[in-house]
């Protein structure tokens, strides 16, 4: 998806997610976003997967918390913004940013709490995460079915209406990405 959740103007939870690969919308559109955040009164980023990005935007960033400069929202109040306990994988930085995150909501309340970024090899104060590059390939390779996504979308498709394979939930996948990332589910 080119851009994966989008927030603005009313209060929002974005929460538990896994946003792996991020993408272009087509050779001639660049982009590969993660979390687009508005100004709003009140928005909690918390726990989630923003993994791999595959798009070719240099500014699209896994969480950007930018103006609405088109006023597309009409929101004009005090913006207030908790960033916490999220991990970014492979998340390309470019063009001088420092951060997978940007920060551009002036007069922002923010509260940025444990974010981690890119711990694959680890540091003193912070362990390795298991297994950051897990994705639906890999997934499917640990239930020794063809290791594609368009296999997993098959096999999941291929079912009685209204019965769904455990293994091939959403819930599933989650659960095995987030452990590579040493992460519990959430509620």
């Amino acid at each position: 998806n080119a851009l994966a959740t989008f927030v603005a103007k009313s209060p929002s939870l974005v929460a538990n997610n896994v946003i792996l690969q991020s993408d272009d919308i087509g050779p001639d559109d660049p982009r590969g976003y993660g979390i687009g955040v508005l100004p709003g009164p009140d928005t909690r980023v918390v726990n989630n997967v923003i993994s791999q990005k595959h798009g070719s935007a240099y500014w699209a960033e896994a969480i950007g918390l930018e103006l609405d400069k088109n006023n597309l929202t009409h929101y004009s109040g005090p913006t207030k913004v908790e960033l916490s306990d999220n991990k970014i994988y492979h998340w390309p930085i470019e063009h001088g940013r420092e951060l997978p995150i940007r920060y551009g909501i002036p007069d922002a309340v923010l509260s940025v709490h444990r974010n981690m970024m890119d711990m694959a090899s680890g540091s003193e104060s912070e362990p390795a995460w298991i297994d950051p590059a897990r994705d639906v390939e890999s997934y499917m390779l640990s239930l020794n079915r063809p290791a594609t996504f368009e296999a997993f979308a098959r096999a999941s498709s291929a079912r009685p209406r209204g019965q769904w394979l455990n293994e091939l939930s959403a819930n599933s996948v989650n659960r095995y990405i987030r452990r590579g990332f040493d992460m519990p589910m959430g509620d």
